[in-house]
């Protein structure tokens, strides 16, 4: 995959709506890994969470609210994270879904947001930045 979409089930409707057209109709097209669609059934979370982060040359995590409230979002990030640290490569973009106070955040992704540059949607250019 070139991208594992890290997001919560939540923000499913906008991840349909904008960000997969957004990244699989350009040309040549981006290879996309879903939680819904491509995690493999029977294989733990946990799993196929870390195969994902693995076998993708990115992980896009979508942060919102919702994001912040899921445990198993948590989980992606960590494992996202893991990655930067253990590859020495920075793998990771993270995109601000909406206006979320740094300080709701938990930890890790707090000091991750206050110490490399991230995407805010709906900015201008968002798309040639991504």
């Amino acid at each position: 995959y070139d991208a594992f979409l890290s997001y919560s089930q939540h923000d499913l409707d906008f991840i349909l709506q904008h960000m997969l057209p957004g990244l699989e109709s350009r040309d040549p097209p981006f290879r996309v890994c879903l939680h819904h669609r491509d995690f493999i059934p029977g294989v733990p979370i946990a799993e196929n969470i870390l195969t994902a982060v693995e076998e993708s040359r990115r992980t896009i995590v979508v942060v919102s609210r919702n994001f912040l409230d899921s445990d198993w979002c948590q989980l992606e990030f960590q494992a996202a994270h893991a990655q930067v640290l253990r590859d020495r490569a920075n793998r990771l973009i993270m995109i601000l879904l909406e206006e979320i106070s740094v300080d709701d955040a938990p930890p890790e992704i707090k000091h991750y947001i206050k110490t490399h540059t991230y995407l805010r949607w709906g900015d201008e250019r968002f798309w040639e930045r991504l």
